[in-house]
């Protein structure tokens, strides 16, 4: 892979995999390497050129002992701390001269110890560089720089030194040699490629189950979402419905005509209680359904703001709140847009406002238009209890609100921001929310709303 192409997951998971595999076959290497070089310097110690041939252990030793150490440091802080692909990278580099290193040793050996008056000696060196070749496969072939190299380094000069004798027998066991290397290289690149076919299905498999695993935990969550759901509209329902049921029989009885209507006020309330209710839960039913259809049209968007003010003036009175209504002069006059679901939004993100201040608190409304966007933007800001900010995320998700003691102080089904999140996606817009705990909260949306269309 060219620098210029960009490794996918699968692919940096794979490398990591890959080299992890390297090092965990690296002590049983060594120690095969080692036991080779130590046969191999028994049968050449009656050479006469034994201090050569220590000298030619001993690095050997040092140059084993350092490969196996730097591997096991490696596999040990990847134990600790997972690299990311970058690191993978550079580890594979510096654990690279470890593997050349001990190739080019392989490679001194029948340079140093050949008989040149006994040129069938290379024989013998030609079936131990076989048999260390042969071993490499399964250790290295997991990163093809490792084999191609450690071939080269090994395979190469003993086949030079075969063609150095200029003797016909030698030359066809050299060529012969050098066909075998490239046998074994084919040999490793399909072992390579098993190795990593392997590797990305046991990577998909352990994928496809943590996706299962997430989904098994939203279903469980959603389940119970939906029954905390289920217990807050019985106690919603139950509520009015006492109310209604309770005041009703009072008025049965014998009572004053100012009694009277008390209990019809409450039974009102009551009423308009259970109303919203029914729709919130209607609604959220054609959202989830598919079944909203927006009807857009051309509409004031500053008529349709006081209206649904002047709508909620009876809740505002009732805790003398201050609602402060800002309105650009940049916002046309008419706009093309779904008046009834922006009100919607609009309505429930002011209840809200309302039902979380305190007494004599004051709401903001602000309205903009962006007229190169063709952007219909509205702010509400209240000075009620806030949301924390581990809250925030989910306070858009049904049947949910951003505490549930909210539910038991100030009522409500959890719905209304879920629909109102939903309806303004249907609108080609977006929400969002900025809060903090006794600060306040500030919510914003926008909607594509171009400039009114010409009547037909």
């Amino acid at each position: 892979m060219s620098n210029s192409e960009t490794p996918t997951e699968l692919q940096r998971a794979s490398l990591l995999e890959k080299f992890q595999f390297v090092l965990q076959n690296n002590r049983n290497s060594v120690v095969g390497n080692l036991g080779v070089a130590l046969l191999g310097s028994v049968l050449e110690f009656n050479t006469g050129e034994w201090l050569l041939l220590a000298a030619w252990f001993s690095v050997f030793v040092i140059v084993l002992s350092a490969r196996y150490l730097v591997g096991q440091n490696i596999l040990r802080a990847f134990k600790k701390t997972k690299p990311n692909h970058a690191e993978t990278r550079l580890h594979v580099r510096k654990f690279a001269p470890f593997i050349y290193a001990t190739g080019f040793m392989w490679a001194l050996f029948p340079w140093l110890f050949y008989q040149s008056e006994n040129p069938e000696t290379l024989a013998l060196f030609a079936i131990v560089i076989a048999g260390i070749v042969a071993g490499s496969v399964s250790s290295l072939a997991a990163i093809p720089m490792y084999i191609r190299g450690f071939l080269l380094l090994t395979v190469v000069p003993l086949a030079v030194l075969f063609f150095s004798f200029q003797q016909y027998y030698l030359a066809v066991f050299g060529l012969m040699f050098l066909f075998y290397a490239l046998f074994t290289l084919k040999a490793a690149s399909q072992f390579h490629n098993s190795l990593e076919r392997a590797i990305h299905l046991n990577l998909q498999n352990i994928a496809l189950i943590d996706q299962l695993t997430i989904a098994k935990q939203v279903e469980e969550n959603n389940s119970r979402l939906k029954s905390d759901f289920m217990r807050t509209v019985s106690h919603e329902l139950r509520t009015p419905l006492n109310a209604i049921v309770g005041f009703t029989d009072l008025m049965l009885l014998n009572c004053s005509k100012k009694e009277w209507l008390m209990y019809l006020e409450n039974i009102r309330e009551g009423g308009e209680k259970l109303t919203l209710l029914i729709d919130d839960i209607l609604d959220f039913s054609k959202i989830e359904q598919n079944h909203i259809q927006l009807q857009a049209g051309n509409f004031s968007a500053q008529e349709a703001l006081q209206h649904i003010v002047n709508s909620l003036q009876p809740s505002v009175h009732s805790k003398e709140l201050l609602i402060e209504i800002d309105i650009s002069d940049k916002v046309p006059s008419y706009l093309y847009f779904d008046v009834f679901r922006w009100k919607q939004v609009i309505a429930k993100l002011l209840s809200n406002a309302i039902k979380f201040s305190p007494q004599h608190a004051r709401i903001e409304v602000n309205l903009q238009y962006d007229a190169e966007q063709q952007l219909l933007e509205c702010q509400i800001k209240d000075y009620g209890i806030g949301i924390a900010p581990a809250q925030q995320q989910q306070i858009f998700e049904a049947f949910t609100q951003a505490d549930g003691s909210s539910t038991r102080q100030f009522g409500g089904t959890g719905l209304g921001l879920s629909i109102a999140k939903r309806l303004v996606d249907l609108m080609g817009g977006d929400i969002a929310v900025q809060s903090a705990t006794n600060q306040g909260s500030l919510f914003s949306f926008w909607i594509k709303a171009p400039l009114s269309k010409p009547a037909d």
